[in-house]
């Protein structure tokens, strides 16, 4: 009879302990403990007090973030105490019945909240698609490393995540649970506040007795679930097989058989410790995915790391560290609230906006490194960002100078500056100019060669000048190749020099 009565217990057996400090001398009237798949353990206490315990309790309960674990202890000394809960008191309330003592409610979180606390919100940005959701959980993890609660994981969660990921104004809890709904699984709190990505199985399979035990079934959208009222305590998680035919508690247990419980509710009746919950066979459940609602229409600066061209296509990678952090400071939400540097050690390509055409007319501007861009998110499915332009770039105001333009190339190597009243072409190398017909007309004209300068035609050069013209040279040579050479005036025609060879 012993294993029958395994996981049964009465009011007795509900042990509470503050602060590491155990509770005596107290009466339950009220235990609900409730729990269920991304959600936070929630625990609702009501116990009564003689009056000298109330100065014990108030110097206690009344400290922040209070510590509360309940523990069940059966008949059986041997196999000793049970955890079925830790967490933080969230809400207390002390009552006077009269001379015989104090009423005290009490409500609780499991540690999981922390994870979850509504002020303190996330922004954080996975790029590289080789980065796993272990290895974001773990990253979450160590921001609560001071913390007496870290998240384990299911296998399957070491798996790459594929694409660009942010966390964009979510907390840590609902940003995992998010993640979750990707691998098709969930958070979970368990006994001892153990919070667990994922289903581990722990190979023990609970017993329920059909003939014990009052059940249904209950079919929610594509879910199929066993209700089941139970005497034992049956925590989330745990695996439970519903027979006919008692068997008690083991290891070796067939699993296949076993199903598990997604949501539970623990509490006191009638003295006696009770447990109703849902229970599911999780190879045939379903879960929605879930998308980032906060992102749709945001706009996150970012800053550019590499322009480049994939399969033809122009992309760019970015970071948003700096552009989530200003997010922040523009909320006001410093204090609380914080970004993190993007995470991993390549970048996800985002197409760019820019003007072009597909037959290689027009011009475009192209953002250059270090650059600061605005990344659109057009719904909530990350991975679909486009930058749209370059925006807030210290140097940008030449731009609102509409009598002024400016165009580069790689610094130094190409410079055209135009003015209302002066333009300016430097280039590094060489300048080719090929048209049909070109013309160009100045009051002032100079073309200079710093070293040579050759005017070249296939057939015919023609220089004149209305007034006067000048050739200057240290030595001119006047050459007919094929034909004669005639000089001639409508005045006196004049040849100086010291000597005149006339061959």
């Amino acid at each position: 009879m012993s294993n029958i009565n395994e996981n049964m217990y009465e009011g007795r057996n509900i042990h509470l302990i503050l602060n590491n400090r155990k509770m005596e001398n107290y009466l339950i009237r009220e235990f609900e403990l409730m729990e269920g798949i991304n959600e936070h353990q929630k625990l609702k206490l009501r116990i009564e007090v003689e009056n000298d315990k109330k100065n014990e309790l108030e110097e206690i309960i009344g400290k922040e973030e209070t510590e509360i674990r309940i523990e069940v202890s059966g008949e059986d000394t041997s196999i000793g105490e049970k955890e079925i809960f830790k967490g933080i008191i969230n809400y207390f309330e002390m009552l006077e019945y009269g001379s015989e003592g104090y009423s005290v409610f009490i409500e609780a979180f499991s540690y999981s909240i922390i994870f979850d606390r509504k002020i303190e919100k996330k922004y954080r940005a996975f790029q590289d698609k080789n980065f796993t959701y272990a290895n974001i959980i773990d990253e979450i993890n160590k921001t609560y490393s001071n913390k007496d609660t870290q998240i384990k994981y299911f296998k399957e969660a070491d798996v790459p995540i594929g694409k660009l990921i942010i966390q964009y104004n979510e907390t840590d809890w609902e940003f995992l649970v998010r993640m979750a709904s990707h691998l098709k699984t969930g958070l979970l709190v368990t006994e001892q506040g153990i919070i667990t990505f994922g289903i581990i199985e722990s190979g023990n399979v609970k017993s329920e007795n059909k003939l014990y035990s009052d059940y249904s079934i209950v079919r929610d959208y594509k879910n199929l679930y066993y209700k089941v009222y139970s005497n034992k305590v049956v925590s989330l998680g745990d695996s439970v097989s519903i027979n006919r035919n008692y068997i008690p508690d083991r290891e070796d247990k067939n699993e296949n058989d076993a199903l598990t419980v997604l949501k539970t509710k623990i509490y006191l009746k009638n003295n006696l410790v009770k447990s109703e919950f849902l229970a599911t066979d999780m190879k045939n459940y379903h879960i929605l995915k879930k998308y980032n609602t906060e992102i749709k229409g945001c706009r996150i600066e970012a800053k550019v790391e590499r322009v480049f061209s994939e399969d033809d296509v122009a992309k760019m990678e970015v970071l948003f560290y700096e552009g989530l952090n200003k997010i922040i400071e523009q909320k006001g939400e410093v204090e609380f609230s914080r970004a993190y540097s993007d995470y991993g050690i390549k970048r996800y390509p985002l197409s760019y906006q820019t003007f072009y055409s597909q037959t290689n007319t027009g011009f475009f501007c192209t953002p250059e490194v270090n650059d600061t861009v605005e990344v659109y998110f057009p719904n909530e499915d990350e991975s679909l960002a486009k930058v749209s332009w370059a925006v807030n770039n210290k140097g940008n105001g030449r731009f609102s100078d509409y009598e002024k333009r400016n165009f580069h190339i790689n610094g130094n190597d190409f410079n055209l500056t135009v003015n209302k009243n002066k333009m300016e072409l430097n280039m590094e190398n060489s300048y080719t100019r090929n048209s049909k017909t070109s013309s160009e007309t100045a009051e002032n004209f100079v073309n200079k060669g710093l070293k040579n300068m050759v005017v070249v035609s296939d057939d015919y050069v023609g220089i004149e000048s209305i007034g006067e013209m000048a050739i200057y040279g240290d030595n001119i040579n006047i050459v007919g190749k094929t034909k004669d050479i005639r000089i001639e005036a409508s005045g006196d025609i004049r040849v100086k020099g010291k000597k005149i060879h006339n061959n």
